[in-house]
């Protein structure tokens, strides 16, 4: 009996021996994410083309960081193209770090905001956040989102707690108030009418600021102040359902075709259900201008 238990031990012994050994000699042989990074406090870059969305949905970005280059099989290459090229994918990039967390070459945290599991590894030279997960909506639909951000080791990044519906530009977090607009020009303002119906609002919604966008949505000024927002006064309460008509004086012309007004409504509310967490108490609406 002895000498079986013995046998037994022994083996269980080799066997983590040889584990021991397998893990050691991954270890020795180098973190499997192979990434090189310049820093550069002032540096940022933001990628959203076609190319990067096919992959991660919500873009990708650099922060404090330049010249990001990724090794592949021997070959160095910017960390963009290998992701446009279809060598670097969220399940690739996650099996690569989470193996390098496992044998110590990197730190791994995480964090879940509206749902979204943000997770981020902390190499020496730079940090990682990976985003790979479904966000449910106020409506019950489920968006895959996808993001890469990759920054200083000693800076910070956004972290990912929304995602906007390439179709439509607006947020699929947008809390449901119950809202629709439509405008028109008016000799030298625009006419707004907001009509109000249901909707979650945990008070009055009321309109607080307002910019005109051009066709990429870059505020323009043309406001006689030296400010892109139009003059509101102490701003306009909607009437809860019901519709509203507003007048926004313009202290100029209006750009070219294919602009926008961009409402900021704030619900005003004195109290909220403590089971209510992160709700969104200020909302931007972009309406196209005719």
């Amino acid at each position: 009996m002895r000498k079986r238990i013995v046998a037994f031990l022994t083996a269980v012994m080799a066997l983590a021996l040889c584990a021991c050994g397998k893990q050691g000699n991954a270890a020795d042989s180098g973190p499997q994410l192979q990434l090189t990074v310049t820093e550069n406090g002032d540096a940022f870059t933001q990628l959203e083309d076609s190319e990067i969305r096919s992959v991660f949905n919500n873009g990708i970005c650099f922060q404090g960081v330049e010249n990001v280059v990724v090794s592949l099989d021997g070959k160095q290459l910017p960390l963009e193209d290998a992701i446009r090229q279809g060598l670097l994918d969220p399940e690739t990039l996650r099996y690569f770090c989470s193996r390098d967390a496992k044998n110590g070459f990197c730190v791994q945290s995480q964090t879940s905001y509206h749902g979204l599991n943000n997770e981020t590894f902390h190499y020496p030279d730079y940090s990682l956040l990976l985003v790979e997960d479904l966000l449910e909506a106020p409506d019950g639909e489920q968006y895959p989102v996808t993001y890469l951000a990759v920054y200083n080791h000693l800076g910070e990044t956004s972290v990912i707690s929304d995602f906007v519906d390439p179709a439509t530009g607006l947020s699929v977090t947008r809390e449901d108030w119950g809202v629709d607009f439509s405008v028109e020009t008016d000799g030298d303002a625009l006419k707004v009418t907001c009509t109000q119906k249901g909707g979650m609002a945990a008070g009055t919604l009321k309109i607080v600021d307002c910019m005109i966008l051009d066709a990429e949505k870059n505020p323009i000024q043309i406001s006689s102040a030296d400010s892109i927002h139009l003059d509101l006064g102490d701003g306009y309460s909607l009437k809860m359902n019901d519709t509203t008509e507003i007048r926004i004086p313009l202290a100029g012309e209006l750009p070219e075709e294919g602009c926008y007004l961009s409402l900021g409504i704030q619900d005003v509310f004195t109290d909220i259900h403590p089971l209510i967490e992160k709700y969104h108490a200020y909302q931007r609406y972009e309406i196209p201008l005719p």
